[in-house]
């Protein structure tokens, strides 16, 4: 998967179904780690900066403040998503499903869960919290599989 492929701000606005490209062009500065890049009059963003957002934007919706949610996407993703150690097929893999836990607006655990059997795998972020008064799992790859859906349907990814 090209995760560092360059997607231009109307293709971003898509992916993330987002009306407008001046509210991409200010969302994906928000999270992406480097300046975007500008072809034939046009900012182009990295694909996974595209992911990034996406899990942000679900992050923040529990609540977190939006500069911790745009920490947490990148910390979970970073972790597996985007290593070059092969996990690339994460979101696509059909025997486990990729989750983080929030706890009292914290990120506090990455995992991956079995489908079959349930068992978990910490692969990062162990942060215990005592009685946490909220807390929310959010599965990471269900929230981000239908962008890599509508990225493969627009050719953005092969």
């Amino acid at each position: 998967m090209p995760y560092n492929r360059q997607v231009r701000a109307s293709e971003a606005a898509y992916l993330l179904e987002i009306q407008s490209e001046d509210e991409v062009v200010r969302i994906l500065r928000s999270v992406s780690s480097a300046d975007p890049e500008t072809s034939a009059g046009q900012l182009n963003f990295l694909f996974r900066d595209v992911l990034s957002c996406a899990l942000a934007r679900v992050i923040e919706k529990v609540g977190v403040q939006w500069k911790k949610a745009c920490s947490y996407a990148e910390a979970v993703l970073h972790t597996l998503i985007f290593s070059d150690e092969g996990a690339t097929s994460v979101l696509e893999d059909e025997t486990q499903e990729l989750y983080c836990l929030v706890g009292d607006f914290q990120l506090v655990r990455i995992f991956l869960r079995s489908r079959e059997d349930g068992k978990e795998v910490d692969v990062g972020a162990v942060k215990p919290i005592l009685f946490p008064v909220t807390k929310t799992e959010i599965n990471v790859t269900r929230a981000l599989r239908p962008i890599l859906y509508r990225a493969r349907k627009q050719e953005l990814v092969v």
